[in-house]
């Protein structure tokens, strides 16, 4: 197990939401207790939506509470997606799974709940960052999330 799993300009790559379901449930299933996951993806309205989808799609379906509460209320948007058989990959740590372990955001909100920005809004942060080549600086945008 590890405790540390990065997804850096990962998920835009994958051509489906059932591949980049399938990305996020392996590398959770391959951290340690209290191992963190860290999704990065490109600071535009695209990336912001596929790191907020994997957000919400982690805490669909790694919380045992929050597994229950939102079956209830299961609707058809992909940012919402619960997968009725989840199934897990990798045998539990010391006979606890993911969802009795639970998961949670770490960064850049610091709330378990579904994300307050409105359609057509975007999350996303810059750095500076210096070309060895260029000699110059420039701002990367990134979206990101940690998950613990």
């Amino acid at each position: 197990r590890y405790n540390l799993a990065v997804l850096s300009y990962t998920l835009s790559e994958l051509t489906t939401d059932a591949s980049r379901r399938a990305a996020i449930q392996i590398l959770y299933e391959l951290l340690e207790e209290g191992g963190c996951m860290i999704i990065i993806e490109a600071g535009n309205p695209r990336g912001s939506h596929l790191v907020r989808s994997a957000r919400q799609f982690a805490l669909n379906n790694f919380n045992q509470s929050t597994n229950q509460i939102n079956k209830k209320h299961k609707n058809n948007n992909n940012d919402n997606y619960i997968d009725p058989g989840i199934s897990y990959i990798l045998p539990p740590i010391d006979n606890k799974t993911h969802q009795d372990i639970g998961v949670r955001v770490i960064a850049p909100c610091t709330h378990d709940k579904p994300c307050p920005l409105n359609n057509g809004q975007y999350c996303s942060f810059a750095q500076s960052v210096v070309s060895g080549m260029i000699k110059k600086a420039s701002q990367e945008k990134y979206s990101y999330v940690i998950l613990q």
